[in-house]
C-alpha cells in the first residue's frame, strides 16, 4: 500500500527536537505536519472547520508554530492546495507530456490521475472533488488543474481524429467529475486500481466519440 508523502512523525514533545536535523529540515517537517493536519479535517468536516485552534490540535502543533509558517488560515489552505496541485496534478501534466500520440496520451493521463491520487491518499481525500461535496465556495484548483489537462488532451485528440466531439465545457465538466470520482473510488477500493485507468480511458472516448 502507497503511504502518502504527508504521513510525516508524530511531532516530539514540547521544547524537544531531533538534533540531528538542520533547522532548515526540522522547519519543513513542522510545515508537512501543519499541512497534514489541515487535509485531514478538510477529509473529515470540510474547510469550514479550518480554525487555528483546530488545525494544530490535530497536527500536535503549536500556534506559534502555525503562525511561523502560515500567515492564517487562507495562506495555509492556499498552499495545500498548491501542493496537492503539485504532486497530483503535475503527475498528470508530466504524463501526458512525454507521450507521442492522442491515444497514448490519455492513456498516460488515466493512469498518472490513479497513481497520483493513490500515492498522495491524504491529499486527495482533503481537496479532489470535494468542493461540490462539502458545498464549498473555495475555487477547486485541482479540479481546474485536471480538467485543463483533459481539455488539452481531448482537443488534440479531435484533431487527430481519435474522436469526434468538441470538447466543450459541459462535457468537460463531466468527464473531470467522473474522473475524480474514480480515482477517489480506488482509495477505499484497492484491487480496482489495475482496471481504473482503462474505464477513464474508455469513459472519455466514448464522450466525445
Amino acid at each position: 500500500m502507497a503511504v502518502d508523502t504527508l504521513d510525516v512523525a508524530p511531532a516530539l514533545g514540547r521544547g524537544r527536537y531531533d538534533r540531528r536535523l538542520t533547522a532548515e529540515e526540522r522547519s519543513a517537517k513542522q510545515r508537512e505536519r501543519l499541512l497534514r493536519g489541515t487535509a485531514r479535517l478538510i477529509a473529515r468536516q470540510g474547510r469550514r472547520a479550518l480554525t487555528v485552534s483546530n488545525i494544530v490540535s490535530e497536527s500536535r502543533s503549536g500556534r506559534n508554530t502555525f503562525y511561523e509558517h502560515f500567515g492564517g488560515i487562507d495562506e495555509a489552505l492556499k498552499q495545500l492546495e498548491a501542493l496537492a496541485v503539485e504532486r497530483i496534478v503535475g503527475a498528470v501534466e508530466r504524463a501526458s507530456a512525454e507521450t507521442a500520440t492522442p491515444t497514448e496520451r490519455l492513456r498516460a493521463i488515466a493512469r498518472a490521475w490513479v497513481d497520483s491520487v493513490v500515492e498522495h491518499r491524504e491529499l486527495a481525500r482533503a481537496l479532489v472533488g470535494r468542493s461540490a461535496a462539502r458545498g464549498d465556495t473555495t475555487r477547486d484548483l485541482v479540479t481546474q488543474r485536471l480538467r485543463a489537462v483533459l481539455s488539452s488532451a481531448l482537443s488534440q485528440a479531435r484533431r487527430d481524429y481519435v474522436v469526434t466531439c468538441p470538447p466543450d465545457e459541459l462535457r468537460i465538466a463531466a468527464v473531470t467529475a467522473a474522473t475524480e470520482a474514480i480515482g477517489l473510488f480506488c482509495l477505499e477500493n484497492p484491487s480496482a486500481r489495475a482496471e481504473a485507468p482503462k474505464v477513464v480511458v474508455d469513459l472519455l472516448l466514448r464522450t466525445f466519440r
